[in-house]
């Protein structure tokens, strides 16, 4: 009896994000604070029935909150914390390496990783394409 082999990279359960997806990714992870910032300042001093009709609040929402979610579904803690330092809340690069006591190496891996999984999950919900 002959049994078909299925090479990895020809299926996979969840889809893959492209180098180009993940790229695009690092550079939306690093306007978050940005954003998230500009959509609580919108919240505190404007009616929220109308930004609600805001094609630019409502995408800048959503995008908040995808980011945000799709954070929580990172599955190594220790990419979770550098993400978080470096994204989240914001800090560059030197300062993420100051902070972990890890080589850069191992933090632009680990970001990569981070960066990786929030893209992959973009495009498990079909936010990217």
């Amino acid at each position: 009896m002959m049994v078909a082999e299925i090479e990895t990279n020809q299926f996979s359960l969840f889809p893959v994000a492209s180098l180009d997806e993940i790229n695009k990714m690092r550079k939306d992870l690093s306007k978050f604070k940005k954003m998230k910032k500009t959509k609580e300042d919108l919240e505190k001093h404007h009616n929220m029935e109308v930004l609600l009709k805001s094609d630019v609040y409502t995408r800048l929402s959503s995008m908040v909150d995808r980011i945000e979610r799709a954070f929580n579904l990172i599955i190594a803690e220790d990419v979770r914390a550098i993400i978080v330092y470096r994204f989240l809340e914001g800090h560059d690069r030197y300062e993420t390496i100051c902070k972990f006591d890890l080589c850069e190496r191992s933090i632009d891996r680990k970001i990569f990783e981070g960066i990786e999984s929030i893209a992959n999950t973009f495009k498990l919900w079909e936010v990217i394409q």
